[in-house]
């Protein structure tokens, strides 16, 4: 995508937003991130292959639970993420944890167990094996996340911990306030390239990323990331 002014093109790609497959992709199966990380791969190689964005910049915009599937992939193809440079991940999830909030809201939190029953036999994949906290400890690229703390969805602990697990000094939590609707955490980082608040030390070349792109330059539809031809703008 177009850059700043006087900033080279930058292609922003990957997970597919929600943890949702492209196209029939792993048999339309969700597995939060176990099957899906392929997707997030195959996502960078295609950026990477194609004649209008070969030559640009990566850097990884990854919602909701589309964050699982990018810190999964980082686990398991590392070498796929040379050169990335930074991460993006607005209103990352636990499966497990929004399932129970969900179930919890309906009167429902004592089906949890047999829920996870229904999902294993659909999947093969039970609840306790997605585990993005986990994945977390292999990203290796600079870190953005988002979160609504009071989301009525989820609990700030999860991506609390997920934060933490990042190994990488440079990295950033930025709790958004006075809503609890999961949207607006992934609608912020859409129209607010810079997070409110000072630079520090810690964070000053993710912002020096994220301040270079006009996001209005980028969509993403539902299900896959879609990155434009940047041809028509050399």
């Amino acid at each position: 995508m177009p850059g700043g002014s006087g900033d080279p093109p930058q292609a922003w790609t990957p997970a597919p937003p929600n943890g949702q497959s492209p196209g029939a992709a792993n048999g339309g199966v969700c597995t939060s991130g176990i099957t899906e990380a392929r997707d997030v791969v195959g996502s960078i190689e295609y950026v990477r292959s194609r004649p209008g964005t070969q030559h640009m910049p990566i850097d990884l915009f990854s919602p909701c639970m589309g964050g699982s599937p990018t810190f999964r992939a980082m686990q398991r193809y590392a070498a796929a993420f040379d050169g990335i440079r930074c991460l993006v991940s607005p209103q990352p999830v636990t499966t497990r944890l929004i399932v129970e909030r969900r179930l919890g809201l309906m009167g429902l939190a004592a089906h949890l167990e047999r829920f996870n029953t229904y999902v294993r036999l659909r999947t093969s994949v039970g609840l306790e094996e997605r585990v993005p906290q986990e994945w977390a400890k292999s990203v290796s690229v600079p870190t953005l996340l988002y979160q609504v703390r009071a989301d009525s969805l989820t609990h700030p602990s999860d991506v609390q911990a997920m934060f933490d697990n990042i190994p990488v000094a440079d990295k950033r939590l930025f709790r958004i306030e006075g809503t609890t609707a999961p949207q607006a955490g992934e609608n912020s980082v859409r129209f607010r390239p810079r997070p409110p608040g000072g630079k520090t030390a810690e964070t000053e070349s993710v912002e020096a990323r994220l301040t270079s792109i006009n996001l209005d330059e980028f969509s993403i539809g539902r299900g896959v990331s879609h990155v434009r031809d940047y041809r028509s703008h050399r």
